[in-house]
């Protein structure tokens, strides 16, 4: 038999908790509805690191972040124009220190499959450097109009209309030439619902009245919502405003809540859908659907006003949990899990196994494959951990995570130094308080359980290697000139 073809769909910036098929009934998302009724999904999936490139870089190499890049955060250069940070929107030329090991399409290269990624990248090392033949990707990261693209590292060209639209077009041309016996790696990257809300076309601009929007119950503390008109514009325009500062994005829109801001999300989630919706069409049209692994899933959440936080990055549940959608016709069963707890670093194993190919030693991840095809019913270590570059007790603190199916723990470190910080953790039982408005630290219960869940982190923390190599990696500040703006 072939081995699978393999489709990995990555939004970006996309919580679970607001899909329909996980429980938002609000929301119109009939293409992920349908693709979880044919396939297997994960009701408790988590992103090892709610950030985009750590996030992004742990399930290509299946590993935390801290052992794949020896980093917890994105890349910045600082710049003396705007907020006075950018990231640099390219990426190296040369692999440098990070990903010491064999990565997910490397593996899959070696075994004769063909590997494309298409749509946004936001990884350190250019696609050509990690194991991928062939690559669309954008200039930008946040960016859905006015868009540039580079076709197998040459030159970035301007495209016309919405980035999204751009990709899906060449994702469409590119599953009607796989007509060879080659078995294929295709991931592909949408870059909604991440920011820049503003920027996406009118039907999904006006698809939701703000009017009609229930928020989560954390959102409203003590009566009162969350308002930042910092936020608020980064979330419409984002670089354009806070880098280039563009004139138009320096006013906020009449009366612009944060309501307002949700209903902007829900219609970038069903701009997805309609993307998603085709992307299953031309696999099926072109005779792929049989023999093709389709995932469905997201780089980390958002915050979106829940404990009155912007963006993610913390050890919220509305910043780590994120979608896992999984579909192999007559292989993978149709159905769901309440209980298993998966994760980001978990991916290329479970594929691995599914193509019947070795997982190497240093992959950090753990096959789900005997859950999705109905061998067992849950794994025996029932637990994920998270790590993060910011915290939400400060900012000078890093935070790790233990999420099991009804707890989460979290302590701080020392973001410098790595170094665990003593009387800054928090335990929340999910089952009777899932918005985690009830730290049981605070109200001094549950010593036994917060003592075990601790000395596992604790334990994590000091057997997990951090990759060493020189600060920042490769200097990339020649590529930009003192404002942040690229040098062409």
């Amino acid at each position: 038999m072939q081995p699978p073809n393999i489709v990995i769909f990555q939004c970006d910036q996309l919580r679970a908790f607001d899909l329909n098929c996980y429980g938002n009934k609000a929301i119109s998302t009939p293409n992920i509805d349908m693709f979880s009724q044919s396939g297997f999904f994960f009701q408790n999936s988590v992103c090892n690191n709610p950030v985009c490139m750590a996030s992004r870089s742990s399930l290509l190499s299946g590993q935390y972040s801290r052992s794949c890049i020896g980093d917890l955060g994105n890349d910045f250069i600082e710049t003396s124009y705007g907020m006075g940070e950018l990231e640099p929107e390219m990426p190296e030329s040369q692999r440098g220190y990070v990903f010491p090991n064999k990565t997910l399409p490397e593996i899959l290269k070696s075994a004769g499959y063909c590997n494309t990624v298409i749509g946004k990248w936001h990884i350190r090392p250019s696609p050509n450097i990690l194991g991928f033949d062939k690559s669309i990707i954008p200039f930008n990261n946040h960016r859905h109009s006015g868009q540039k693209y580079s076709f197998d590292g040459g030159s970035y060209c301007e495209q016309n209309g919405f980035g999204p639209e751009f990709e899906l077009q060449q994702v469409e041309e590119y599953l009607e030439r796989q007509k060879t016996n080659q078995p294929f790696f295709l991931y592909y990257n949408v870059m909604p619902p991440h920011m820049p809300l503003a920027d996406m076309p009118e039907q999904f601009l006006s698809l939701y009245n703000s009017e009609e929007i229930c928020l989560r119950s954390n959102v409203c503390i003590k009566n009162e919502l969350p308002f930042s008109e910092e936020w608020f514009k980064i979330y419409l325009w984002d670089y354009l405003y806070y880098h280039y500062q563009q004139p138009a994005t320096q006013t906020l829109p009449h009366r612009f809540d944060v309501k307002k801001l949700v209903a902007l999300y829900y219609g970038a989630i069903s701009w997805i859908d309609s993307i998603f919706g085709r992307l299953l069409t031309s696999i099926a049209n072109n005779n792929l659907e049989e023999n093709t692994i389709v995932l469905f899933t997201s780089d980390h959440g958002d915050q979106l006003g829940s404990h009155h936080r912007w963006n993610k990055g913390v050890v919220y549940e509305e910043s780590i949990r994120i979608p896992q959608i999984w579909r192999w016709p007559k292989t993978i069963r149709c159905g769901q899990s309440l209980n298993q707890l998966t994760s980001s670093i978990d991916v290329m194993p479970s594929l691995l196994e599914a193509c019947g190919i070795d997982v190497p030693d240093w992959v950090q991840g753990k096959s789900i494959f005997k859950i999705l095809n109905g061998d067992m019913e849950t794994r025996e270590n029932n637990q994920v951990f998270i790590e993060t570059s910011s915290s939400s007790k400060g900012d000078q603190f890093s935070e790790l995570g233990l999420r099991t199916s009804d707890h989460i723990f979290s302590l701080c470190l020392n973001r410098k130094s790595h170094e665990l910080v003593d009387g800054f953790h928090s335990l929340y039982y999910l089952i009777d308080d899932p918005y985690q408005e009830n730290d049981l630290c605070k109200a001094g219960c549950e010593k036994k359980l917060l003592e075990q869940m601790r000395d596992t982190l604790e334990s994590w923390h000091k057997e997990t290697p951090w990759l060493q190599g020189p600060t920042g990696g490769t200097n990339r500040t020649n590529r930009f000139d003192n404002r942040g703006f690229y040098i062409e």
